[in-house]
C-alpha cells in the first residue's frame, strides 16, 4: 500500500486532496472550499461552498464495521483504522424578493435543479476519487452512505454526502 495517506495527518491530507478534487470535476464553481475541523456551520454560503469534515475514526477488523473482536489490550489489534467523511454542497437557497412574503415558483424550480445536478455531480466525484484511491491501493476500501438535504436554512440549501473509508492501521 502506497504510503500517501499515513503518519499522523493521514485523513487530513485524504480529505484536502478529496476536495480538490470534487471541486475541480464538478460544474458548480463554489466560492468557499475547505476542510473544517468540525461541524459545518452554515455561516458563509456565499452562493457556493463546498465543505469536508473527517466525522469519526474508528479501528475495524471487518471495514466498514465497527466491531473490533481482538483484545487491544494485548497490544494488538484490528488491521484497519476507518472514518466516516462528510461532505456538503451548499448553495444560496431562495428568498423572498422586495415586498412578498413568498419566493416565485421559478426560483424554487433553479434551486431544486441546482441541488440535484450538485448532488449528483459531487456524489460520482467522491466515488471517482475513492475508486481511484482503491485502484492505486492507497486506500483500504470504502462505502458511500446516505446523501440527503441540508436546508433551506440561513439563506443556503443543498446536499450532505457522507461515506467511510478504511486505512490499513498503522501500528
Amino acid at each position: 500500500m502506497s504510503n500517501r495517506y499515513s503518519g499522523n495527518l493521514r485523513w487530513y491530507t485524504l480529505a484536502s486532496d478529496l476536495i480538490a478534487y470534487v471541486n475541480a470535476n464538478t460544474t458548480s464553481r463554489f466560492e468557499r472550499v475547505s476542510v473544517v475541523p468540525g461541524l459545518i456551520a452554515w455561516d458563509g454560503c456565499d452562493c457556493g461552498a463546498l465543505y469536508l469534515m473527517v466525522n469519526q475514526t474508528y479501528d475495524s477488523e471487518d471495514f466498514p464495521m465497527q466491531k473490533v473482536l481482538a483484545d487491544l489490550s494485548m497490544g494488538c489489534g484490528a488491521p484497519y483504522e476507518a472514518s466516516e467523511l462528510v461532505l456538503q454542497v451548499m448553495e444560496c437557497a431562495p428568498t423572498p424578493q422586495g415586498n412578498s412574503n413568498t419566493t416565485t415558483v421559478q426560483a424554487e424550480d433553479e434551486a431544486a435543479r441546482l441541488v440535484r445536478r450538485d448532488a449528483y455531480e459531487v456524489r460520482l466525484a467522491v466515488r471517482a476519487f475513492l475508486c481511484q484511491a482503491r485502484n492505486a491501493e492507497e486506500i483500504t476500501d470504502f462505502i458511500m452512505d446516505v446523501q440527503i438535504v441540508q436546508g433551506p436554512s440561513g439563506g443556503c440549501v443543498g446536499t450532505e454526502l457522507r461515506f467511510r473509508v478504511g486505512l490499513d492501521l498503522e501500528v
